[in-house]
């Protein structure tokens, strides 16, 4: 399946990102997961996630991640999805707030600048 997040402002990370993921809705105790955040936009990411188990499309997850110490968080659905060895990438779909897309595109030009 083909799938392109079509956004004016997507920001790639030299070094990955760390944060954390779950799915968000599950009849067990939610297992979290340690994620690698590789691009991040005001509507979708693209991560990776050592596990074993694969999410289909259109599973729902909830990511949290940290960026100049301003904790972010959003729910999501998983759009795509690649194996890599024992390595998941994910295309994820995030469902946001304004304040939070706001907040986010803030903070990401802060660490564009902290980069130059």
């Amino acid at each position: 399946m083909y799938y392109k997040r079509n956004e004016p402002f997507r920001y790639t990370f030299g070094t990955p990102i760390s944060g954390v993921i779950q799915k968000a809705e599950s009849e067990k105790e939610p297992h979290t997961y340690e994620a690698k955040i590789l691009d991040l936009s005001q509507h979708g990411a693209k991560i990776e996630v050592v596990h074993t188990e694969k999410w289909d499309s259109d599973t729902p997850v909830l990511i949290q991640f940290t960026l100049l110490e301003e904790e972010f968080v959003a729910n999501g659905i998983v759009k795509w999805h690649k194996l890599l060895g024992s390595t998941h990438l994910y295309g994820l779909d995030l469902e946001t707030s304004e304040e939070w897309r706001k907040s986010l595109i803030n903070t990401l030009k802060q660490v564009a600048r902290n980069n130059l």
